[in-house]
């Protein structure tokens, strides 16, 4: 049986250790250069804000920048789990996979398994691959969000 329930015990099949490696390398270079791009755009968030005569403090600069996100509207749950999952993959990053069928056959999740699991009530030991493009999504809508807010700061400063 394919299907892991608390009545009957699925089985687990191999993946060749190459395609491990390969899934956790890629996923850990998506997340690597995300939060290197977003670093990156704080620091441009910074100096613009600075050569704007509205210099920010070092200290403050995520602060803001999550400020001025959640003003639009927009969610900022994805920093913290780009934070989160950037470390996990880099240091800890494990070689356990899964699929979700809970919602199955409209929809299917790969899960990277933090430790090995046969339950999955806690979301906190693994990690979906929904969750990772909540994170590029996130990075994604941001960028607009954080252009706008730029170009209205020197907008305003023209007038």
């Amino acid at each position: 049986h394919h299907v892991w329930t608390n009545e009957c015990k699925g089985f687990v099949f191999p993946i060749p250790h190459e395609l491990q490696y390969e899934v956790l390398v890629d996923l850990d270079s998506l997340l690597f250069e995300l939060k290197a791009c977003g670093e990156l755009f704080l620091r441009f968030f910074a100096l613009l804000h600075c050569h704007g005569g509205e210099p920010i403090p070092k200290n403050k600069l995520w602060l803001e920048l999550t400020k001025v996100i959640r003003e639009a509207e927009q969610d900022t749950s994805w920093l913290a789990h780009l934070k989160d999952h950037r470390g996990f993959f880099i240091h800890r990053g494990t070689l356990y996979f899964a699929v979700d069928l809970s919602n199955a056959p409209e929809h299917y999740d790969l899960l990277i398994m933090k430790e090995n699991l046969q339950t999955f009530k806690d979301p906190t030991k693994f990690v979906t691959l929904s969750e990772l493009r909540t994170i590029v999504e996130g990075f994604e809508h941001s960028k607009h969000v954080l252009r706008e807010h730029l170009i209205t700061l020197f907008s305003e400063k023209t007038r």
